[in-house]
């Protein structure tokens, strides 16, 4: 079954920048289940972490994290807000999963340099909502 593609709703000022339109591609490869540009993005010394959970290091692990997340392969994506500064960066927003669950996202990056686009390491925070909470 060929699952369509998902809704992404980005805030206007999002992506005024190379590292803000590479956080938007980032979030919008995991939410269309876009395993190349995900594997580009990380490196085999990539630490990748749901808050809570258990640090996971390289790209290959990292991609099968992906993949059991709530976040692989959603219904609609909003990210509302991006933000960087040199080796950091950051975003937050929303998602439904195909699941119909709802939940609201946090992101921190750590880039291995600050013009690069290899991720040193990424934290999610999830929290699932009900229904059209906010």
């Amino acid at each position: 079954m060929k699952m369509s593609k998902p809704i992404i709703d980005v805030a206007p000022d999002c992506g005024n920048s190379p590292r803000r339109k590479f956080i938007k591609e980032f979030n919008t490869a995991i939410a269309s289940g876009d395993s190349e540009t995900i594997s580009r993005s990380v490196s085999p010394q990539t630490v990748f972490q749901i808050a809570g959970k258990k640090e996971i290091i390289g790209a290959e692990k990292i991609l099968k994290a992906f993949e059991k997340t709530p976040m692989w392969k959603l219904k609609r994506l909003s990210i509302e807000t991006i933000i960087t500064h040199g080796r950091d960066a950051s975003s937050s927003g929303s998602f439904i999963s195909t699941r119909d669950e709802f939940f609201a996202y946090s992101q921190v990056f750590k880039f291995n340099s600050a013009g690069g686009s290899q991720i040193k390491s990424v934290r999610i925070y999830l929290i699932k909502l009900k229904k059209n909470q906010s």
